[in-house]
């Protein structure tokens, strides 16, 4: 997929014009999202897979090189220094496609960014 694909109607529709192992990598991002918050609902946002939670609470998409999750607030990133190494840009986690995903920590990262949005931050 690159920036002049159409825009996927379903979260099942973007992840399957990747391959398999950017789709793999998507598809256990988005069972964390729902171990995390099982209330929330799928939808496309800004062309990306989001989980919605009184708004958007977190996105995350594929490229050729990598993975990304997004957004990473600042108090994420107090937190959670271990996200340190995963930041780029002001908002944006970004997982290589050469190293295992750091479930564990974008458990964390999207816990945090739940009770962000349930404390109205």
């Amino acid at each position: 997929m690159d920036s002049t694909s159409p825009v996927a109607p379903t979260i099942d529709a973007y992840i399957a014009q990747f391959p398999h192992e950017v789709a793999t990598m998507l598809q256990e991002i988005r069972k964390v999202c729902h171990e995390v918050v099982p209330e929330g609902k799928e939808a496309i946002k800004y062309a990306m897979p989001t989980i919605v939670h009184k708004g958007n609470l977190v996105c995350f998409a594929g490229y050729k090189k990598h993975v990304a999750v997004y957004p990473v607030t600042v108090g994420m990133r107090k937190a959670l220094p271990d996200l340190a190494p995963f930041t780029s840009g002001q908002a944006t986690l970004k997982f290589p496609l050469t190293s295992p995903l750091p479930l564990a920590l974008i458990k964390k990262a999207i816990a945090k960014r739940l009770q962000e949005v349930e404390q109205g931050e």
